[in-house]
């Protein structure tokens, strides 16, 4: 069996792939012991970047649509909480941390589609972190809808 060409630099790869590792298991604790209703942009900021890189890594691939959707939802969810001012909804914690393990894994295995996906999901996240991201931001159920 042929061992799988990357086109990235290895030494980015490990890079990238620790940073996307470290930024999961800091939003995991903190996620879980933000209390509802707590303002946290930052929070729901990394969450977003996490999900919406896998998001977009899921589209590329065009392979699970409902993966897809899931991670879309998720991501329309936490532009949601920041358009609310910010506000975590702890009621999200077990869902949005399940789905950002997906999210990482899928970036992580297929860092090759993640990598040119990288500054819009990272774009998304810095808009949210200072509060300035509206739900116009990520499309909405209508990219699902077929045509006639």
């Amino acid at each position: 069996m042929r061992k799988r060409k990357h086109k990235t630099n290895p030494i980015l790869r490990a890079v990238v792939i620790e940073g996307m590792r470290k930024t999961l298991r800091d939003i995991a604790l903190k996620g879980h012991l933000t209390p509802d209703g707590g303002i946290d942009p930052i929070l729901i900021a990394e969450y977003a970047f996490v999900i919406g890189l896998g998001a977009e890594v899921s589209i590329a691939m065009g392979d699970d649509e409902a993966r897809t959707r899931q991670l879309h939802s998720a991501l329309r969810t936490l532009v949601g909480m920041s358009v609310a001012g910010g506000r975590w909804q702890a009621a999200q914690s077990a869902r949005m941390y399940d789905l950002a393990v997906e999210a990482n894994t899928l970036s992580i295995d297929n860092v090759d589609l993640a990598l040119p996906r990288y500054v819009g999901a990272r774009n998304l996240s810095d808009a949210i972190a200072a509060g300035k991201a509206r739900m116009e931001d990520v499309a909405g159920a209508e990219i699902y809808e077929v045509s006639a």
